[in-house]
């Protein structure tokens, strides 16, 4: 970067000198952040501002952006290969508050494509005609919580092959310092 040949100083390990230090200490220097902000406690962060003010609006989180870039993959002629996709952009939405669901800004093209594979937005596992159904999609019977048997019992065995993985780890570790 030629503009930045002259600020090169190499005596201290660092590429750029910094800008902090270049410029001159701002002491009165305040920002205004979202009400959910996070990670403005960094050196960073800390070294440009003197204060920050917490305001009264949030801002969409990463998963929320996420979802509505996911939203936007489901296609405008949804076909029954597209209902895992539908249900999964339901099931997140479901679990955003309503902060969160109001920066969802396309949530039209979601409900769309439920009308036309004909889920329950409420339910997005269940289709409306067999919401009272006591069989689960997979054919096994409910649990008592709502959810389906099986999901419980594969929540288990990742737990199981995670402690698992731990304690190789741990093993595979002390192995090696002797």
């Amino acid at each position: 970067a030629p503009a930045l040949e002259g600020e090169y100083d190499g005596t201290d390990g660092t590429a750029y000198k910094n800008f902090v230090g270049g410029i001159g200490s701002v002491s009165d220097l305040s920002a205004e952040i979202p009400s959910n902000a996070t990670g403005y406690d960094t050196r960073v962060w800390t070294s440009y501002f003197a204060e920050f003010v917490r305001s009264d609006t949030a801002s969409p989180t990463q998963n929320t952006m996420y979802l509505v870039a996911l939203i936007d993959t489901i296609p405008d002629a949804v076909t029954e290969s597209d209902r895992a996709l539908v249900e999964q952009c339901r099931t997140l939405y479901n679990s955003y508050d309503s902060t969160q669901q109001g920066f969802v800004t396309n949530i039209a093209r979601l409900e769309a494509a439920e009308d036309a594979l004909g889920i329950d937005a409420d339910d997005p596992g269940t289709t409306p005609d067999d919401s009272t159904d006591s069989t689960d999609n997979q054919g096994g019977t409910s649990s008592s919580d709502g959810g389906s048997g099986c999901g419980s019992a594969l929540g288990v065995s990742v737990l199981v092959l995670f402690a698992l993985a731990a304690c190789g780890t741990v093993v595979l570790k002390s192995r090696r310092e002797k």
